[in-house]
């Protein structure tokens, strides 16, 4: 009998704590926010002709301090990712957030609160560089010796830095434009010694802004590309030859390759994983 019992709360316990899909925290330095994202649940998907209790947004989010018991704040979502802004956190601190379906579509993710929940993290919040809150100050180029542009072969095109008027280091976005020689798209190619045999490794610097191409966020994972101090990991790139003078720019700490995300001017770049089969991932350095 204690046997069967035992069994019962076991199989009790593993299905109010059914969660239906993988949730994701981090710091987006664009916009400043800590973003929550999830994968797509069975939960979401249309019963047709049903409607949600909630419109459009039956999916809620809440965030608290993993040491309280109390849920802070709370938003609803159509299933995009939601953020909060990163002010309302305290930084260095550990916070969990929670994923809820509150629609009628799926009423087998109804059952008890407990089911509800489509999935949970962890996640805590980075302190933010100093030198990231400095102002972005595009100097006009004095020596243009080493300078050279990052072209990409697949669109023609030439990496730039950019960000607002009064935008911080922590705003810089990369971007493409065509590849006349103007000073946002000067580069100095400096070779990385020691530390990776074998590789061919450099760091791209920005010369008119001091400051090294980079991934954003914890751990260089973010697909957004910035700029970071010139001796950080996130800066360091190692070139996969393609052939001939032309590479792969790929990171030492993600091990993702910059890509153009579309053909035109002001396209911005980003990383994804590297593949042979992705000519928009080819460069070429040019001379200035």
């Amino acid at each position: 009998m204690n046997m069967k019992i035992r069994l019962f709360s076991i199989v009790l316990l593993i299905w109010t704590n059914m969660t239906y899909a993988s949730v994701w925290v981090h710091f987006d330095s664009y916009s400043n926010e800590v973003k929550v994202d999830w994968s797509t649940s069975f939960c979401g998907t249309d019963y047709w002709g049903w409607n949600d209790e909630l419109g459009d947004h039956p999916i809620k989010v809440k965030y608290k301090k993993e040491s309280e018991l109390a849920w802070v704040d709370f938003k609803y979502s159509d299933g995009g990712a939601v953020g909060f802004p990163i002010e309302v956190f305290e930084t260095g601190v550990s916070y969990k957030f929670k994923v809820k379906y509150y629609g009628t579509k799926r009423t087998d993710c109804r059952g008890s609160t407990s089911r509800r929940t489509l999935g949970t993290a962890l996640y805590t919040i980075p302190k933010t560089p100093n030198y990231l809150d400095k102002p972005a100050i595009f100097n006009e180029i004095q020596d243009i010796s080493k300078t050279k542009k990052i072209h990409g072969e697949y669109y023609d095109k030439c990496l730039y830095p950019y960000t607002w008027d009064g935008g911080s280091l922590a705003s810089v976005k990369i971007f493409q434009w065509e590849c006349w020689s103007n000073d946002p798209k000067a580069f100095i190619i400096n070779d990385v010694i020691g530390g990776f045999p074998g590789l061919d490794v450099v760091t791209l610097k920005s010369q008119p802004l001091g400051y090294c191409i980079a991934p954003k966020g914890l751990l260089g994972l973010s697909s957004d590309i910035g700029v970071a101090d010139c001796d950080s990991m996130s800066a360091i790139y190692i070139k996969e030859h393609v052939g001939g003078d032309m590479f792969r720019l790929k990171n030492a700490l993600s091990g993702m390759c910059l890509y153009p995300t579309d053909s035109p001017d002001g396209a911005q770049i980003k990383q994804a994983i590297c593949s042979e089969n992705k000519d928009n991932q080819i460069f070429y350095f040019e001379d200035y």
